[in-house]
């Protein structure tokens, strides 16, 4: 059997309700089902919506025990035909709080933690939150967080099953770490070439995320119900299928099973996984200058801010109207066209719009103590753009090797349910 962290971290004993009488009895039937693997498993879910509401309904009646909700939008009237946990008197709300509230009530396994976090996955939340991951669920809409999250389960070798939609059709990509094809070797260029939400200009930025697709009800349901039945499999070993691409085409009632190969010249699979990762008193309010002290007591000195972070540090700027330079002091996700603009042309409400002044930008990749300006030394790590309970790699100036540490201290903010449950379970 794999060696899950479910299943590293418990001694599992019967469940006290007997599979052969208790409300778990007809799964628990199945041959090589193991409801206390299910009880014990951290699931992490990305999206919340119609394809997310579905998975997240049948995990909690399978009897999950630990579930993590990611999504960063609010419900609209149009959701409601796909969107089993939500009624028209929650138009408006936040699709992930209110989802996990819905989940607790309808979880079967009364011990059940349920967290959430309402946000962009890509730039604010850390990698913590997966490395207590068992398997990670995609349910999303937009190419580039899935590529991210591709790149994270990468990252800590986590299993990823990834669902999508379209009209009657849908496909489930069931991919295993560094061990099989990933999303990304099954992907066409064009959709990690062109980082959609990098665009400099916010209103590029909403005009790409509303995006429509075609769905209907039905293929959420039924793409939702093979992406969790593909997770029950792996997590309970019963015969899992690892590298394997199985589409539906909803119209001819024809479903299709493809290997997801491995690409020689993929980037994920040229890094090595993350198996060592040092935990620190630190979280993303903690300055920089705090941080790099006390990697530097480990020989490591230099924090590489964007070569596997993707969070560049802007410093500088050019004003495209007059060609001032401006310090800016952002990270690169948070500046957009305008903020180019010296003060002098914004008061004056000069700006131009074929760019005569190419703008320029001074960003930083790499942070240490002797190299960096003490002003940027002495912000929060929050204001690098490093997200609370990230991993952040640094790097040995002599040796150029790597260490990575984990702000830990961000632990029970990020992840509430889950940090108090199991801090009960170790007090045991």
């Amino acid at each position: 059997m794999k060696g899950f962290k479910a299943i590293k971290k418990y001694d599992l004993e019967d469940d006290p309700e007997s599979p052969e009488n208790g409300k778990f009895s007809r799964q628990g039937r199945i041959p090589g089902w193991q409801q206390e693997i299910i009880k014990h498993s951290t699931v992490i879910v990305t999206g919340a919506g119609a394809i997310g509401n579905e998975t997240l309904k049948n995990l909690a009646l399978l009897g999950f025990g630990n579930i993590f909700i990611c999504d960063m939008d609010t419900i609209e009237t149009s959701n409601l035909t796909r969107t089993v946990l939500f009624t028209q008197n929650d138009v408006g709300k936040k699709k992930a709080k209110l989802a996990a509230e819905r989940v607790r009530e309808i979880n079967l396994e009364e011990t059940a933690c349920v967290d959430y976090f309402d946000g962009d996955i890509v730039y604010g939340l850390g990698d913590g939150v997966f490395r207590k991951a068992d398997i990670v669920l995609g349910c999303l809409d937009n190419a580039e967080t899935r590529m991210y999250v591709n790149k994270i389960c990468m990252r800590y070798d986590i299993p990823y099953i990834d669902a999508s939609i379209g009209g009657l059709n849908f496909t489930v990509d069931i991919m295993n770490g560094h061990q099989t094809g990933c999303f990304e070797c099954n992907a066409p260029k064009y959709k990690f070439e062109k980082r959609f939400r990098e665009s400099c200009d916010v209103a590029k930025r909403k005009a790409l995320e509303q995006g429509f697709i075609p769905t209907v009800q039905t293929a959420s349901a039924a793409v939702s119900g093979l992406q969790v039945q593909q997770a029950c499999k792996i997590l309970c070993d019963i015969n899992p299928s690892y590298g394997v691409e199985i589409y539906m085409n909803g119209a001819l009632d024809m479903m299709y099973r493809f290997p997801i190969e491995i690409d020689e010249n993929c980037r994920q699979h040229q890094l090595d996984p993350r198996y060592v990762v040092v935990e620190t008193p630190f979280s993303c309010d903690s300055t920089l200058r705090e941080f790099l002290e006390y990697t530097a007591k480990d020989g490591y000195e230099e924090l590489m801010l964007d070569e596997e972070t993707d969070k560049s540090f802007i410093t500088t700027v050019r004003c495209p109207n007059c060609g001032k330079e401006k310090k800016i002091f952002q990270p690169q996700h948070q500046v957009f066209t305008d903020d180019y603009y010296c003060d002098d042309c914004v008061s004056r409400k000069e700006f131009s719009e074929n760019f005569i002044n190419e703008p320029r930008d001074v960003s930083l990749s790499k942070l240490s103590l002797d190299s960096t300006d003490p002003e940027i030394l002495d912000l929060p790590m929050r204001a690098l753009g490093i997200p609370p309970f990230h991993v952040v790699p640094v790097r040995s100036a002599e040796t150029h090797s790597r260490r990575y540490y984990e702000l830990s201290a961000d632990y029970e903010a990020i992840m509430p349910e889950y940090s108090r449950k199991h801090r009960k379970d170790n007090e045991k």
